[in-house]
């Protein structure tokens, strides 16, 4: 795998395992840094949710004979590069994204792999303006961190929650992970 594919992979892993895909915990700290309210005040969770869905996506994993074999929620690294877990791809005939205006795009690639993580990184033909890119957070963030989640649970697109980082372990040949 080249260098640089594989540290867009390790940086999205360090998105997906913040909060377990996908990763807000950066913009919240962007929010953070940009807002009026004072400290010990909720940030504004409606906009920051409004802010970074278009950049969640829906997956839809299609079979040999065209039937739904798996679904999940990815998110944008970067143009057209996006991060999902890695059990949600399987085997794929035919894999898509739906982007939160509704638009239905093919992905055009499996771009990198890492089974011990749990991720891919794919490619899909879309503007940058209608999938931007999520900021993704270099580092861990501490206990107690709060963090939000926007995913597609059984098919329930654009879920909402929020919470805190209740620990950060040290995973064996992975590194820290919450």
């Amino acid at each position: 795998m080249e260098p640089s594919v594989r540290r867009d992979l390790c940086q999205a892993s360090i998105g997906v395992l913040v909060s377990m895909a996908p990763c807000f915990a950066q913009a919240i700290s962007n929010e953070a840094r940009h807002s009026t309210t004072r400290p010990g005040d909720a940030l504004d969770l409606p906009t920051l949710v409004e802010r970074c869905k278009t950049s969640v996506v829906t997956l839809t994993v299609n079979g040999s004979r065209d039937e739904r074999v798996g679904q999940g929620t990815g998110f944008f690294v970067s143009p057209g590069r996006l991060v999902t877990n890695r059990h949600v791809v399987g085997s794929p005939n035919r894999a898509e994204i739906r982007l939160a205006g509704g638009q239905i795009v093919p992905i055009d690639a499996l771009v990198a792999d890492d089974e011990e993580r749990d991720l891919v990184l794919l490619s899909a033909t879309v503007s940058e303006v209608g999938a931007p890119a999520l900021d993704i957070r270099p580092t861990i963030p501490r206990v107690g961190e709060r963090i939000v989640v926007i995913g597609s649970p059984l098919g329930l697109e654009h879920t909402v929650s929020e919470g805190i980082v209740s620990s950060v372990r040290e995973v064996p040949r992975i590194g820290e992970a919450i």
